[in-house]
């Protein structure tokens, strides 16, 4: 099999199995697109099959290197992830030094380095070393949410691999081996937004459905302008969420998305259809240019909790300011 658990990367798929049919790698592919759509798993499986000891543009599951990387135990295999929110110089020091020992086991030896945006200036600048001059037998795979984020150069030197967001038909139908209840998947494939990742994050949840329905019912009938109703929902957000800002960002941006959508008719678009009498009440209290303003600010805040700062403050700040745009 070869790229088989890849579900809905039709595009990326077919590139990514020439590859392996021909045996002709580059020596840095960049796989970028929206978080939680395969690129991950397509990693995994694009470097299970370089590993695998059988011909063919697959792996077989059965031979010594597939028992290692199934098992976790590949000596020539290496992801690196983000730590405190950033991947940092002495990270890619080390990765740079390991970079002179040649493969153990296979042809190759290949570095996967996840979230490639996260990447710190001076990180970003020695890993462009290495990329510019790679030993034969490496290859190096960047995944990215967002290559917008990442050097030019760096860019410039990876074959690109795009990911698309899913289809609300694929994650219903992957949701149903991890949720009975069809009412249920429906809406998380609904508001996932394309990334079943976030569905699966958000299956594992029993709470989730009533704090977003919480979550939204608190933003639409806050007052405008009002410091004591955004001290509220961000206090509530700390307290039932622990604080998960990554989820608050996530479903607060797909429900201004779905405030535009309304406002200009677009209601085959809108993501939280079960909440259709909180757009009904919300959606007059907005002007088009404020949402898009809004949706910008939201971008730039998210951005902005990859470096230290005091979030609470500049979450407050941010919600403030774009709950003063209501009419």
């Amino acid at each position: 099999m070869a790229l088989e658990n890849l579900l809905g990367q039709t595009r990326a798929q077919k590139i990514l199995k020439g590859h392996l049919e021909k045996t002709r790698y580059h020596h840095a592919y960049l796989f970028h697109g929206p978080a939680g759509v395969g690129k991950r798993t397509a990693a995994r499986e694009f470097s299970h099959s370089i590993f695998c000891e059988e011909t063919g543009p697959g792996y077989c599951g059965k031979c010594v290197s597939c028992h290692q990387f199934l098992t976790g135990n590949h000596p020539d295999y290496q992801e690196i992830e983000v730590e405190d929110r950033t991947i940092k110089i002495d990270v890619i020091r080390e990765l740079r030094r390991s970079l002179t020992l040649k493969p153990y086991k296979s042809a190759y030896r290949i570095f996967v380095i996840r979230q490639a945006e996260k990447f710190t200036r001076e990180a970003a600048n020695s890993f462009l070393k290495s990329l510019e001059e790679p030993p034969s037998y490496v290859i190096f795979i960047l995944t990215s949410d967002n290559r917008k984020l990442l050097l030019p150069t760096i860019i410039s030197r990876s074959f690109p691999v795009a990911f698309n967001h899913l289809g609300k038909n694929i994650i219903e139908n992957y949701l149903k081996s991890k949720i009975g209840d069809q009412q249920k998947r429906k809406v998380l494939a609904e508001i996932s937004g394309g990334s079943l990742g976030f569905a699966c994050k958000l299956a594992e949840d029993d709470k989730f459905l009533e704090q977003r329905k919480e979550l939204i019912s608190r933003w639409s009938r806050m007052d405008r302008g009002s410091f004591l109703d955004v001290y509220s929902l961000v206090q509530w957000l700390e307290k039932e969420w622990s604080g998960d800002y990554f989820q608050f960002f996530q479903l607060l941006q797909y429900w201004l998305r779905d405030l535009f959508y309304w406002q200009n008719g677009q209601k085959q678009a809108i993501l939280n259809r079960d909440c259709s009498d909180l757009l009904q009440e919300e959606g007059p209290c907005w002007k088009i240019e404020d949402l898009e303003k809004a949706l910008n600010l939201l971008d730039e805040l998210q951005r902005g909790f990859d470096r230290k700062i005091n979030r609470r403050l500049a979450l407050e700040a941010t919600l403030l300011k774009i709950n003063g745009w209501r009419q």
